[in-house]
């Protein structure tokens, strides 16, 4: 692609087969425990060379669904199984140099179940009180791009009084 000052960009990722098969997008998911708490996930990113809290996810393989790749994503990196998912809506990662999306889950009915964490993955966990979460983005202690998105998706929903239950 060429802007209009005749720059020439590289697409990071079309949305559909132009690079070759179309990748499934990535999923994330916000998890509700039986208090109404969300968990956060923090680990040590090489991009800003710092400790981020994101919520938990990860890619999506060829053939899987989103379903059961966040439901794998989760056992792998926090040891939890979501009994119960609800699909919440898809944000686009850059939409200046890709099309690339992520699927976004609420994640409830949790049950302790793991699978082996990728090598060199190491996540704490964190669950915290929604009104907390508000909290720590207003005073800027949440600044990843996906948790932002992720969660005006969650607010914009409505009352979460459901979400603790899984109801």
């Amino acid at each position: 692609m060429v802007t209009a000052g005749g720059a020439a960009l590289t697409w990071l990722r079309w949305a559909d087969g132009r690079e070759g098969p179309a990748r499934p997008d990535p999923v994330l998911a916000i998890c509700v425990d039986a208090d109404g708490r969300v968990l956060l996930a923090r680990q040590w990113c090489q991009g800003p060379q710092r400790v981020v809290a994101e919520f938990p996810g990860g890619n999506t393989d060829p053939g899987e669904t989103y379903e059961d790749a966040i439901r794998r994503e989760l056992m792998e990196e926090v040891g939890l199984f979501p009994h119960r998912l609800t699909a919440i809506g898809r944000t686009l990662i850059s939409t200046r140099r890709s099309g690339a999306g992520l699927r976004w889950f609420v994640a409830t009915d949790l049950e302790r179940r793991s699978l082996p964490s990728d090598p060199g993955e190491e996540i704490a966990v964190e669950w915290v009180r929604p009104e907390e979460i508000d909290r720590r983005i207003a005073a800027g202690d949440l600044d990843s791009g996906s948790l932002l998105a992720g969660w005006a998706l969650f607010r914009a929903i409505g009352p979460h009084a459901g979400w603790a239950s899984g109801r």
